[in-house]
């Protein structure tokens, strides 16, 4: 697991902005998940990191829809309040593309 942050503003926060960039290469089965600062600012100051890291490592999701939620849910548990910002989780999977026997076969193995 890698967290990458980034010092530009929003997007449509200002007209002209330089946006961080970063390259990784990624791989079947992996996940990007992004978080806006009301995900980060519900959690205790200084341990935001370790605390979204134990939540996505500590499941088995594999559906990015599932993961969001998932993550949403554990953040708005260990709050134990409304949300004082907007909360929002972006999950993308990855995958490898294959042809339908592949798929099958690997299917069949779960």
């Amino acid at each position: 697991m890698e967290h990458l942050s980034s010092t530009s503003l929003p997007i449509g926060v200002v007209h002209h902005i330089e946006i961080d960039s970063v390259r990784r290469k990624l791989e079947d089965g992996d996940f990007v998940i992004m978080v806006t600062d009301g995900i980060l600012d519900a959690l205790p100051v200084g341990e935001q990191d370790i605390l979204l890291e134990t939540i996505i490592q500590g499941s088995a999701i594999v559906n990015p829809k599932e993961m969001a939620h998932h993550i949403l849910e554990q953040v708005l548990a260990w709050t134990g309040r409304e949300p004082a910002d907007d909360m929002t989780v972006i999950v993308v999977g990855m995958w490898e593309i294959c042809d339908r026997n592949t798929l099958q076969a690997r299917m069949d193995s779960v």
